[in-house]
C-alpha cells in the first residue's frame, strides 16, 4: 500500500515536523486522496484515505499508524510505503499490504489508557476565551504553550522522544487539560503534585521519576497553580461541568487564603503541625502562604493576586527538591523546569497557562540556562 505524505495533522503543533505523518486534504500524484487526519499522541496519528489498494474497494478507511510508521519531514511529497503497526477503523490489524491489497486481521484492539483508539485531545476546546488574556496578559492557550515548548526544547537541542514528563499540578479535575495536552507531544507523565499545585511528592517522587527517564534522556517538568475565571471574567470562580452555580477555583488556595489572613489579623494562632495525614497537604499549602500574608492581605484584587503567591511558594519548594535530588538524574541528562499559572477556563473553551520561569539545570542542581523569566509577578520574601 503507497500513500503521498503530504501536509499537517489537524490539532498537532509545528514542532511535530520531524517525525510524523502528516496527511492534508489534497490529492495525490497517483490519484489517493488522504480525507482528513487527526493527531492522536506523539506516537500515533489517525489518517482517512480512499484508494484502489484497499482490497479493490475505493469506500474510505481508517487506519493507524504509530511509532514504527514515522515519516521524516525530508519525506514530504514522497510516497512511502507501510508494512506494520496499523489497524483500520473495525479495530482489525494490518497483517500484510502491496500496492494493490489490505490484510486485515480480526482482532479488536483494546482500549485501554494511551490507546491509539483513545479520543484523548478531541475531548478539549480549541476556543479562545479572550478575557483571559485582559486579567493574565502574556499566557496562551494550552495548545500554543505546547507549540512553544517544544519549539524551546529543540532549539536547545532536546530528544523529545528521550524526554520524561513530569507535572505538579492542583488535584482538581479542571487541570487535567493542560496534561491531556502535553501528553499528546510526550505520551505518559509523572504526577508530582497535590492541593493547590505543590510538588507534595517531594525528593522522593523527583528520585522515582529520574529513574524512569529513557536512557540518555532528560525530564521536563511543568508546575504551576492554577485559578479560574468565569463567563462574566470574574477571577476565582470555575464553571464546571453539570453544575448550576460557580464555585471557588483553586478551592485549596482560597481555604489557604483565608487562613493566613486569619493569622495575619490575629484572629488566630498560626496551626500546628498535623499528627496524622488525613488533611497534612492543606495544613502545607497554609504553612506556605504565610510568608505573603502581607501581599496578599494588601492587594486590589486577591483572586488575582493568590495564584502569584501560590506559584512563588511552590517554585520555591520545587527548587529546594531540585536541589536535594537532582543528582538522581542519571547520563548527563538535565532538568527542563517550566512554571505558571493555570487559567481554567468555562467549559466550552480553552484554558490558558501563563508561564513565569523556563529554566535549565544540570544533574547537580546548578542553574545551566534561564529561558524566560517573568520577573514584574515575583514575590520576594
Amino acid at each position: 500500500m503507497y500513500l503521498s505524505v503530504v501536509g499537517l495533522p489537524r490539532h498537532v503543533p509545528s514542532c511535530y515536523n520531524k517525525k510524523v505523518v502528516r496527511p492534508f486534504q489534497e490529492a495525490c500524484s497517483d490519484g489517493r486522496r488522504f480525507l482528513s487526519g487527526r493527531g492522536l499522541g506523539r506516537h500515533s496519528t489517525m489518517v482517512r484515505a480512499t484508494s484502489s489498494a484497499f482490497s479493490g474497494q475505493t469506500k474510505a478507511k481508517t487506519f493507524i499508524m504509530n511509532k514504527d510508521c514515522y515519516v521524516n519531514s525530508s519525506e514530504i511529497g514522497k510516497e512511502v510505503q507501510y508494512f506494520s503497526s496499523a489497524s483500520n477503523d473495525n479495530g482489525q490489524k494490518l497483517v500484510s499490504t502491496s500496492s494493490s491489497s489490505v490484510t486485515w486481521q480480526n482482532k479488536k484492539r483494546s482500549k485501554t489508557f494511551g490507546d491509539l483508539e483513545s479520543p484523548r485531545m478531541d475531548i478539549l476546546s480549541n476556543a479562545p476565551f479572550d478575557k483571559v488574556l485582559d486579567v493574565f496578559p502574556g499566557s496562551y492557550t494550552n495548545g500554543n504553550f505546547l507549540e512553544i515548548v517544544c519549539n524551546i526544547l529543540e532549539d536547545e537541542g532536546y530528544d523529545l522522544d528521550k524526554m520524561l514528563l513530569a507535572t505538579s499540578f492542583c488535584s482538581d479535575e479542571l487541570n487535567r487539560a493542560l496534561e491531556i495536552t502535553l501528553t499528546n507531544q510526550f505520551n505518559m507523565l509523572f504526577n508530582m503534585g497535590g492541593l493547590a499545585g505543590f510538588p507534595f511528592g517531594g525528593a522522593t517522587s523527583f528520585g522515582a521519576m529520574a529513574a524512569h527517564i529513557p536512557e540518555g534522556g532528560s525530564c521536563l517538568i511543568v508546575h504551576g497553580s492554577h485559578v479560574g475565571i468565569d463567563s462574566n471574567g470574574k477571577i476565582g470562580i470555575a464553571e464546571r461541568r453539570g453544575r448550576l452555580n460557580g464555585g471557588d477555583c483553586c478551592g485549596s488556595g482560597v481555604a489557604g487564603l483565608k487562613y493566613v489572613s486569619s493569622v495575619f489579623k490575629g484572629e488566630q494562632e498560626e496551626m500546628a503541625m498535623p499528627k496524622d495525614a488525613t488533611d497534612a497537604q492543606q495544613y502545607f499549602v497554609g504553612k506556605m502562604l504565610l510568608p505573603f500574608a502581607k501581599q496578599l492581605e494588601e492587594s486590589e484584587d486577591k483572586m488575582l493576586e493568590l495564584p502569584r503567591a501560590l506559584y512563588a511558594g511552590q517554585i520555591d519548594l520545587m527548587k529546594k527538591i531540585i536541589d536535594k535530588s537532582a543528582s538522581a538524574v542519571a547520563d548527563g541528562g538535565t532538568i527542563a523546569l517550566i512554571g505558571g499559572i493555570q487559567i481554567n477556563t468555562p467549559p466550552e473553551y480553552t484554558d490558558y497557562f501563563l508561564p513565569m520561569d523556563f529554566n535549565i539545570y544540570d544533574n547537580t542542581g546548578k542553574l545551566l540556562k534561564t529561558i524566560w523569566r517573568a520577573g514584574d509577578v515575583h514575590y520576594q520574601k
